[in-house]
């Protein structure tokens, strides 16, 4: 999956890789995190914190990703920005990813009003919280091909529809069993 990620991913993905971790840790902590170091790809940064079951905390998103999304999401769950139909397959999605842990590839169709359809690309890495647990995730976001053939989203939120694919990145436990 490495050779597949795009040059922004890439260079999230470098930059994670050269955080420091405390002994035998293949993740790194969010403190060990500088936005000074991130500057050529902040507005596209989005940072969330897995709280527990169905509350995926946004704590802080680039300007550039509230655009994509239309509306901010900074202090908000990111589940309230999915339909019902998408909770159960999207707190699954995210188990995964900070139980493996492993990284992320999410291609998502957004559907704005009054705007062709298209590919919101994001890509996710895990992080550890204090205690050592892995609940933060830094993800990048940008935008990937135009889908003329589909129709706007009037309520402006995820369906289980529109995700059109999930791909798991070995961080150095493998990826998840179930996939």
């Amino acid at each position: 999956m490495i050779n597949d990620l795009t040059s922004m991913q890439r260079g999230l993905y470098e930059y994670w890789l050269s955080l420091p971790r405390l002994e035998q840790s293949l993740l790194p902590h969010k403190s060990a995190l500088r936005s000074s170091e991130l500057i050529p790809m902040l507005e596209n940064i989005g940072m969330a914190e897995f709280i527990c079951d169905y509350n995926l905390q946004v704590r802080h998103v680039g300007s550039g990703v509230d655009e994509k999304f239309y509306e901010t999401m900074q202090y908000q769950n990111a589940f309230d920005f999915t339909h019902e139909n998408a909770h159960d397959f999207i707190n699954s999605h995210w188990q995964r990813v900070f139980t493996t842990p492993c990284a992320t590839q999410m291609i998502i169709a957004s559907r704005p009003v009054g705007q062709n359809a298209f590919e919101l690309i994001s890509f996710h890495l895990p992080l550890l919280n204090s205690e050592g647990v892995a609940a933060h995730v830094i993800s990048i976001f940008e935008r990937g091909e135009t889908l003329d053939h589909l129709e706007p989203n009037t309520q402006g939120l995820i369906y289980k529809e529109d995700i059109l694919d999930f791909i798991y990145m070995d961080l150095g436990a493998g990826i998840p069993n179930n996939v």
